[in-house]
């Protein structure tokens, strides 16, 4: 590994510019809302479409109602149905407001959007310090913005919530404040079951920084990389729980099969019932989505991404296809924050890009949302 001698001293970031990142995140979440109320008025309705009560709950649909339920119910698991799959931290933020009198809806918008402002700031951050350019960071923090799913990161789902923590260890582990990079990696293994992951990157820059050789030689290093492992702990407390609740830990296992999930080896994922017996939209769609990480991954490496978010984006992309099923992979990935460094990078390299690709990730935004709204199988 590189070790200190061959690591640059990092830099002071300057200040985050929170005015411009507040002002995108508003504007495109008007966007997403203008959508979605053109999209429940106007647009022919999908067969998962149900009438809502209130504006509020427009986006009120597939996780949303399991993450709604738990807050007001519990966690609950029998042979046939169960929603312990889900990570407790966002349901149970969303339950702290709800006892502080804020609706459960409402507490779900008001926890995903100050995660998702919190993420930007990180965003920003690494960014930055990867390029030394405000431009560019800026320009990253727009492409999460105006993601093709991005809509997910603002309604009561977990990923905004998921992608705070995520980005904030990484930041973290830059800045080599790996105590901190543990703490954020624990929020994020509490927020969804993939965060356990975030152990690879974060053990591949601390090794980056201090090189196996010197730290098995200096045992004061090993509470960094103790640190480190604070993502495991995160999940070892749901498991916990679970332990408690229901006298099993593995009960979360058992529930993955009421959701379709179980890990099988990703080299058949386009194979199966599940994908074949899909119309051509969607399997154009998720193969889209497959193909495309790969791509942004492969162009990472082009545009010299530091290998420790590469290694972050192939570390999250082979586990969520080796799930079996290719459902929800626009979501998942997400959260894969070096793909918005990647967009970023090589539309510094090639600025009259930056239009055209900002607009068809617009548009696809504006479609994905429209399809969500309005009752469509997308998840």
């Amino acid at each position: 590994m590189y070790g200190e001698a061959n690591e640059a001293a990092v830099p002071v970031v300057p200040r985050v510019p929170w005015r411009t990142i507040l002002v995108t995140l508003v504007a495109t979440r008007l966007l997403i809302a203008l959508v979605g109320v053109l999209a429940y008025a106007w647009f022919e309705k999908g067969p998962h479409f149900h009438p809502k009560a209130s504006a509020w709950s427009l986006f009120r649909n597939w996780d949303a109602n399991w993450y709604l339920d738990l807050v007001q119910n519990g966690y609950f698991h029998t042979a046939t149905k169960s929603n312990v799959v889900i990570f407790p931290l966002y349901p149970g933020l969303m339950k702290l407001l709800t006892l502080a009198g804020v609706g459960a809806e409402v507490s779900g918008y008001l926890v995903s959007n100050l995660a998702l402002l919190g993420a930007c700031a990180f965003l920003w951050r690494i960014a930055w310090l990867e390029t030394g350019s405000a431009g560019t960071a800026t320009r990253a923090v727009q492409v999460l913005l105006l993601g093709p799913v991005s809509f997910f990161f603002s309604i009561v789902y977990s990923e905004s919530l998921f992608l705070l923590g995520a980005t904030g260890a990484l930041y973290a582990a830059r800045t080599r404040s790996w105590l901190a990079a543990g703490l954020w990696g624990a929020v994020a293994a509490h927020t969804r079951s993939i965060g356990f992951a975030l152990v690879v990157p974060l053990l591949w820059e601390y090794l980056r920084v201090h090189g196996l050789i010197p730290l098995l030689r200096t045992p004061r290093r090993w509470i960094g990389l103790a640190a480190c492992l604070l993502p495991l702990a995160g999940t070892a407390l749901y498991l916990g729980y679970m332990m408690i609740k229901f006298g099993d830990p593995l009960v979360y296992f058992a529930a993955q099969e009421h959701w379709s999930r179980k890990f099988s080896y990703f080299g058949s994922l386009f194979a199966r019932i599940s994908f074949v017996g899909l119309s051509l939209f969607y399997k154009v769609w998720f193969t889209s989505a497959v193909l495309g990480s790969f791509a942004l991954l492969l162009l990472g490496v082009g545009v010299r991404l530091r290998d420790t978010y590469l290694i972050f984006g192939l570390t999250f992309c082979f586990i969520y296809i080796s799930s079996h099923s290719v459902e929800a992979f626009p979501r998942y990935a997400s959260v894969v924050f070096p793909f918005y460094l990647v967009v970023a990078l090589a539309l510094k390299r090639a600025p009259v890009l930056t239009i055209p690709v900002l607009a068809l990730s617009t548009a696809l935004l504006v479609f994905s949302t429209t399809l969500f709204v309005a009752g469509y199988w997308f998840t």
